[in-house]
């Protein structure tokens, strides 16, 4: 179906243009709200007209900068900081919505990262003590121990293997005499 557009004052009458007697008896003709833009003429360019370049807005030479001085921070990050730069007392909705409006999404965790880094921004550089040489501990001196044979720790080892080995040995000859006095009771022996 074809339609007419009319532009009444304010207003768009969108006519709808029948193409049957039938279609005419149901013609209605709809009124929208016209923008400010759809009641301007349109002016058509040709191929000599050139775009004006302006100079980037504000948000993004600020964004730049900070990328600059922040290099390892994401996007979001950097669209929160520069949000919070300008009203650090902004809610997160607001500020969620302010982004929005300049094709960020930041999150929660993007807000509290940037008010992190606005933490940082904001409080004075510690300057570092000067570099004075640390006053060092007089070395201790050494107690002579007295000398270890070789013999004596090797025959030390092996009585600790022995030992376990025999503790080992108990453990599992207990164990079978239970298994066997189990074993005799069950038979009636």
């Amino acid at each position: 179906m074809d339609s007419t557009v009319l532009v009444r004052a304010n207003r768009l009458e969108l006519l709808a243009a029948a193409r049957t007697h039938a279609e005419r008896a149901k013609l209605t003709v709809r009124t929208f709200l016209a923008s400010p833009r759809a009641l301007q003429p349109k002016i058509d360019m040709t191929a000599t007209d050139t775009i004006p370049t302006t100079s980037p807005d504000a948000w993004t030479q600020q964004i730049e900068q900070l990328r600059a001085r922040y290099k390892h921070v994401r996007p979001p990050i950097l669209a929160a900081l520069n949000i919070l730069a300008r009203n650090p007392d902004i809610s997160a909705d607001d500020a969620k919505a302010r982004a929005s409006l300049h094709g960020a999404r930041i999150t929660a965790a993007s807000i509290s990262a940037a008010q992190r880094l606005l933490a940082r921004m904001d409080s004075p550089a510690v300057p570092a003590p000067a570099a004075a040489a640390p006053a060092r501990l007089p070395l201790r001196m050494r107690v002579k121990e007295p000398a270890l044979d070789a013999t004596a720790m090797i025959q030390q080892v092996v009585t600790k293997l022995q030992q376990q080995g025999n503790v080992e040995a108990e453990r599992l000859r207990t164990a079978i005499q239970r298994a066997i006095a189990t074993l005799q009771t069950a038979l009636g022996t």
